[in-house]
């Protein structure tokens, strides 16, 4: 869950707001980043019980939520990336 967190906060950064498990899954690759887990699973889990995503509009669309951010800004302190 927290590669998804984190390469949804990246992709914000570069005027991504909403994206897929698409567009996370082409993220993750080419970050050459680990895609070998439930990625729809993630989102949902991400969503439902960490309340890092919300909904948009378009189904099976998200938009990375302040809680998210903060949480990805926590991993990137972690990891050294600031």
């Amino acid at each position: 869950m927290e590669h998804v967190v984190l390469i949804a906060y990246k992709l914000t950064q570069y005027g991504v707001t909403e994206f897929n498990g698409d567009i996370i899954f082409t993220a993750l690759r080419i970050a050459d980043l680990p895609t070998s887990f439930d990625l729809k699973a993630a989102l949902n889990n991400a969503k439902n019980l960490k309340n890092y995503f919300v909904s948009v509009k378009e189904a099976g669309m998200y938009k990375l939520y302040h809680l998210g951010e903060d949480h990805a800004k926590e991993l990137e302190k972690g990891h050294g990336a600031e």
